[in-house]
């Protein structure tokens, strides 16, 4: 695999800063061709994340994902929106943040 640089911004319990680093070494996967495992390892994390993880950077540190991310959500909508009309854009980050 590639090395890149991880920036930590949400705290799981169990898995730390660096969640998804933890759960790819210890699920040994070793490619982005390791479908099966890449899609466990987002199970665990996602969940957790969503509903133990707390933020470690910005404005919501130290906040729970759960309660930062509608918040996050809001933000960027009102960013997206309020530049020049650009309300397609914001629907899909209205998609893609669920």
């Amino acid at each position: 695999m590639v090395a890149i640089d991880v920036v930590p911004i949400i705290n799981i319990p169990g898995y730390g800063d660096t969640a998804a680093v933890t759960v790819v070494d210890q699920l040994k996967i070793k490619s982005q061709n390791d479908r099966a495992l890449l899609d466990q390892a987002k199970d665990l994390v996602y969940l957790k994340g969503f509903n133990e993880g707390v933020m470690i950077v910005g404005e919501h540190s130290g906040k729970p994902v759960s309660v930062a991310k509608p918040l996050i959500k809001k933000a960027l909508m009102d960013v997206l929106t309020s530049s020049q009309g650009t309300l397609r854009s914001a629907a899909f980050i209205s998609l893609a943040l669920g």
